[in-house]
């Protein structure tokens, strides 16, 4: 009997001992979740951006694009903007070729900009339209600008500023695009650029029209074009060089009829 009791007496004491223990795991398992929950809370107070600025900006306004890159009270918090950056989680906007966030501090950020710059424009009634190489509109003014070449001949949608153009074809842009680097880079100033539905490419020059066809060996036409256009000088007609490339200098000229 007395086996019985002492064995009685330590299965009590061990239960005793064993609630004890799971309540001192779970103070300690509260314990720690606590202090990592407030610890958490503290680095989300104190990593909390009270100064956002914006550098880098000129044609686009600094709180739209401020808008446009923390649209919630999340991302305003420093820690989270590097956490979104090293998993290139942040927004791409259609305006700005790139953009990156400074830190001053915990709670300091400057968001430097790379703005798009504008490679050409089109006339929609009395607006210049002035877009960048992938066909966002950046600028809408009344004055045409000095240092761009006008575009026509593109059949557009809607003009929303900041968003890109709704071009039929949108392969047409990187026509534009090849086209204007390439007449920028030989100091060509054609008085008229029109590009056709089927993205086939004429120049102006005074009297002539110059055919270029699609942009395919479009460095091959222009340094042709380049060695023939003082020959054309007074002249009216049609110069015609679509076929021309690095193994073929087939070009021909054919009077304006009188």
């Amino acid at each position: 009997m007395r086996k019985l009791a002492k064995r009685a007496d330590r299965q009590i004491a061990y239960k005793k001992f064993a609630r004890k223990r799971r309540r001192i795991r779970l103070f300690k398992c509260i314990s720690i979740t606590f202090a990592v929950l407030a610890a958490a809370a503290l680095m989300v107070w104190l990593c909390q951006a009270r100064k956002i600025t914006v550098s880098g900006n000129v044609s686009c306004p600094a709180d739209m694009i401020q808008s446009d890159i923390i649209r919630n009270t999340a991302e305003k918090n420093t820690l989270y903007q590097r956490i979104l950056g090293m998993l290139k989680k942040r927004p791409k906007l259609p305006y700005l070729d790139d953009y990156e966030i400074e830190y001053g501090g915990l709670n300091r950020m400057n968001i430097r900009v790379y703005e798009k710059q504008p490679v050409a424009y089109v006339m929609i009634e009395q607006s210049c339209v002035l877009f960048s190489r992938d066909g966002v509109v950046l600028k809408i003014t009344s004055e045409p600008p000095a240092d761009l070449p006008r575009i026509e001949g593109l059949e557009l949608d809607t003009i929303i500023l900041y968003q890109s153009l709704q071009a039929k074809d949108a392969g047409v842009f990187k026509t534009v695009k090849s086209l204007v680097e390439i007449i920028k880079k030989n100091d060509l100033k054609p008085d008229r650029i029109l590009i056709s539905q089927d993205n086939a490419i004429e120049l102006y020059f005074a009297g002539v029209q110059v055919l270029l066809g699609t942009d395919k060996a479009l460095e091959d036409k222009i340094a042709k074009l380049i060695a023939i256009l003082p020959s054309l000088e007074g002249r009216n007609g049609t110069l015609y060089m679509q076929n021309v490339d690095e193994n073929t200098d087939e070009v021909s000229f054919i009077k304006a009829k009188p």
